[in-house]
């Protein structure tokens, strides 16, 4: 092992360090999994911890991507973000005490099906669309960009349409073999966008919703081997998750080969980072774009105007706009037309905003998270669990992406139709 593990073969060296880092990886979800059912699984520290710790791999320079990262500024802007979140959480709960937020009549949502078929009859109309004009996409994803905005967002819809039904359904412990073909057609459905991100989040809402009812009825009925089988499954995950990561460097004809990838990039203790160097290149990534596009701001806004790079995207939805804020910041950092780039959230928000927008995003942001949560933990409101689950996988895209889209605002919405509201009985 500790020959492979420092071999001049890079692939052998990371292979034997995943093995070692297993462990580590093991025991670290274990006791995140005990703290998790002591005090219950909350989104609002979901989010903070996944905003961290994203940027903190970024900021770490554990390779050479993007070098020369001001460090100092983003520690900065990290910190400024996470304070706003704060203070927002508290804005939100004294606006709650002032409207009894905590004390008025008890009420619960109830699906409204019949709007229900209708946005779930819209999306898969729209995915058909897309299969019969482009094909799978998934198979040939530089097609992807031929598609046409409405139809991609039509299609998305689908994603807080399934949160909504099972946000309902899993509360209610109701219909579980409908649930899976629910989620079965809609994976098939958002798989005609061709993009990796969305099936993922489709998946990754599912879970949560799943896992928060689950703790929240069973905390104390999760035994110790529970708890070891799930730490053993999210460490598998994770492995695989890794190996995959090496796998398409070796397979890619676009990538590097991971040994040159390696000694390219000058990647620090290689044999025990593979787990976290996706978020390292990432967080890196827009870090670095961020800091050319500041200094070429003036460029940006001759391209976008008064709109603003941030919010550039929500112009994509009428037909004679489809420059992206992606591929203005691919042309002007790039210089290639071709590119599409991503800022990450802090990167978005200064661009166009500075410190100032920064902190009024996240203050809004962390109001919203408080409000919606605490709504749920009142009342078990399916409809606040399906909007907190919601707001926290597509925080992760946002966080990533850095760009705002007209499916943010969507997400909002389309709960609001789903869902009628009710007295509780009793």
């Amino acid at each position: 092992m500790s020959n492979n593990l420092y071999s001049i073969n890079k692939v052998s060296g990371s292979l034997s360090g995943l093995f070692i880092i297993s462990f580590v990886l093991f025991s670290a979800f274990f006791i995140i999994y005990l703290l998790i059912i002591k005090f219950g699984l909350n989104v609002k520290v979901i989010f903070v911890g996944f905003l961290i710790i994203y940027y903190t791999v970024g900021i770490v320079p554990i390779s050479s991507y993007r070098e020369g990262i001001n460090s100092e500024m983003w520690i900065l802007l990290l910190f400024t973000a996470v304070i706003s979140f704060i203070i927002g959480n508290y804005l939100s709960l004294m606006l709650l005490k002032i409207n009894k937020g905590y004390t008025g009549k008890s009420t619960s949502s109830y699906i409204n099906n019949k709007n229900t078929i209708i946005l779930f009859t819209l999306s898969l109309i729209s995915s058909l669309i897309i299969y019969l004009q482009h094909g799978v996409l998934i198979l040939n994803q530089s097609s992807r960009f031929n598609v046409s905005g409405i139809l991609q967002y039509l299609t998305e819809m689908i994603i807080p349409i399934t949160v909504s039904i099972f946000a309902f359904y899993i509360t209610t412990n109701k219909k579980k073999n409908f649930l899976l073909i629910t989620l079965v057609t809609s994976f098939v459905i958002i798989l005609s966008l061709g993009y990796r991100n969305q099936p993922m989040l489709l998946v990754i809402s599912v879970l949560l919703i799943i896992i928060i009812h689950y703790i929240e009825n069973n905390k104390n009925e999760i035994s110790l081997f529970k708890v070891l089988f799930l730490s053993l499954i999210t460490t598998l995950s994770v492995s695989i998750f890794s190996l995959f990561l090496i796998y398409r460097h070796e397979t890619s004809v676009s990538l590097l080969k991971w040994q040159d990838f390696i000694e390219g990039f000058h990647v620090d203790l290689y044999q025990f980072v593979n787990p976290i160097l996706p978020f390292h290149l990432a967080a890196r990534e827009g870090m670095g774009v961020t800091e050319v596009a500041v200094e070429r701001r003036e460029v940006i806004d001759n391209m976008v105007g008064s709109n603003g790079l941030f919010l550039q995207d929500l112009l994509t939805v009428l037909p004679d706009i489809s420059l992206t804020a992606g591929r203005v910041l691919g042309i002007v950092v790039n210089l290639n037309e071709n590119v599409s780039l991503t800022p990450s959230i802090l990167g978005g928000l200064f661009i166009q905003y500075g410190v100032v927008g920064i902190i009024i995003f996240f203050i809004i942001i962390g109001c919203l998270y408080n409000v919606f949560w605490t709504k749920y933990k009142n009342n078990q409101d399916p409809k606040y669990l399906a909007l907190s689950v919601l707001l926290t996988i597509y925080s992760f895209e946002l966080v990533n992406r850095g760009l705002f889209k007209p499916m943010y605002i969507l997400i909002f919405i389309i709960p609001l139709f789903i869902f009628k509201r009710r007295k509780k009985d009793g």
